[in-house]
């Protein structure tokens, strides 16, 4: 449904009926690569499908190229901006009259969230942060790339807003704001591009989730508007697990970002870190959805992928040795002991323990890899109660942090998830000690 809203985005230039002020914009329409007459554009907030457009063709603009094209739902495209970029768009729905010698079309872009350049450079850059938990942003977060710096922090009222949302199982909640000033001259929508990106996708492990970063807009130094994302973008509904980042995140925050970025200038590293990330934040997207069973078996499919990734890179295990080592659980007792975590991963669900105390199993490796095949096999041989699977879980999601905090190179605080009592946001100094790397069987 339509409601014409952009709920999000205060700082989205809107008209008086709530729709998108396009003034700026300078519209224009393709079909297969041909430019139509138009006598307007109106872009809307659709609650199921995001933006919107209503492309209002002119008559005259209309012949029987267009009508195939139409028929045969051949290329549409927008242009808009004075970079004149090119945005493919699907028509879902038509409509011609008569009286008004117009055809109304109802389209919706196939890739979002849309950002248009109008001018450059940049000089500024401000918007809100969705589905975040406030406490993070605390004292503010600056991070910097190599083009500018962002500062991130909470917005005004965002704890209450924060803690309501929750308690109503809201799906969104303006939890934050960011600004962006560029250290580089010619700062352009390229560049705006790949910093939020980045933020974006570090968001993702500092927070398990996917947060909206936007509706954002860009001005140059005299004020005037330089580049818009009118739209959140892609973000999950309002989750509040809690992991290593949790109620102290401002202290550290830049140290990890620095960390990861200069990890990801390393082509086969990046793409890893990115891929684990993904699994990290399904696992948690699965716990809240799916059920926690889910959220163990992404969580090791993480783990997997870190283990044999840093055997081989970083241990110089071949690919005959990593297949060499039968089971899951002595890939994974070997990357945490190349790694250097020598804790107990089971210290804070000993009840895991027991249940697989008649297995015989060689270690809590052993047993975290079993419990993962006990949920997939069709007649377990192990019923594990709910707080037993939290345990594991928590376990699993610990050793996928540590995995990436050592691809990284980060060993400052973190926050202990499998901690189930004691003062909620105490930290520890990330349990990574250095080891003789030539031992790591």
């Amino acid at each position: 449904m339509v409601d014409n809203q952009f709920d999000h985005g205060s700082v989205v230039p809107t008209n008086a009926d709530g729709t998108l002020d396009l003034r700026h914009w300078s519209p224009r329409v393709f079909f297969d690569d041909q430019e139509r007459k138009m006598d307007r554009v109106v872009a809307k907030h659709d609650a199921r499908m995001g933006l919107i457009f209503e492309v209002y063709l002119r008559a005259d603009g209309i012949d029987d190229v267009l009508r195939t094209s139409l028929q045969e739902n051949k290329s549409e495209e927008f242009e808009f901006g004075s970079s004149r970029q090119r945005y493919a768009f699907l028509t879902v729905s038509r409509q011609s009259s008569s009286a008004s010698k117009s055809t109304k079309m109802t389209c919706v872009l196939i890739r979002q969230p849309l950002q248009v350049e109008f001018s450059e450079p940049t000089c500024t850059l401000s918007g809100n942060i969705l589905n975040i938990n406030p406490s993070i942003l605390f004292g503010g977060v600056e991070l910097e790339t190599r083009s500018a710096k962002l500062m991130l922090r909470p917005s005004e009222g965002a704890a209450d807003a924060y803690r309501s949302a929750t308690q109503l199982n809201e799906g969104v909640v303006i939890a934050g704001v960011f600004e962006v000033r560029p250290t580089s001259a010619n700062y352009n929508l390229e560049d705006i591009r790949s910093d939020i990106s980045k933020v974006w996708r570090f968001l993702r492990f500092v927070t398990g989730a996917d947060v909206g970063l936007g509706p954002w807009l860009g001005r140059t130094d005299d004020g005037k508007l330089s580049a818009i994302q009118p739209d959140a973008g892609r973000h999950d509904h309002l989750q509040t697990t809690d992991n290593w980042a949790s109620f102290h995140s401002a202290e550290c925050l830049p140290k990890v970002f620095d960390k990861y970025q200069a990890a990801c200038e390393d082509a086969e590293t990046e793409d890893a870190l990115k891929r684990a990330i993904d699994f990290y934040r399904a696992s948690t997207s699965a716990r809240n959805s799916a059920g926690i069973e889910t959220g163990i078996v992404l969580s090791q499919s993480a783990l997997e992928l870190l283990c044999d990734f840093i055997l081989q890179k970083n241990a110089g295990w071949t690919s005959e040795l990593t297949s060499q080592a039968r089971g899951f659980h002595n890939r994974l007792g070997a990357s945490s002991k190349f790694i250097g975590y020598k804790g107990d991963v089971l210290e804070y669900a000993k009840s895991v323990r027991k249940a697989y105390k008649q297995k015989k199993l060689l270690n809590d490796f052993h047993i975290l890899t079993n419990a993962r095949n006990t949920i997939s096999h069709a007649k377990p041989d192990v019923v594990l109660t709910g707080p037993q699977l939290l345990g594991i879980w928590n376990a699993s999601m610990f050793l996928v942090e540590l995995h990436l905090f050592f691809l990284i190179g980060y060993r400052d605080k973190m926050r202990d998830r499998r901690m189930v009592s004691g003062w909620f946001g105490e930290t520890i100094p990330v349990p990574l000690v250095p080891t003789d790397t030539s031992k790591a069987i």
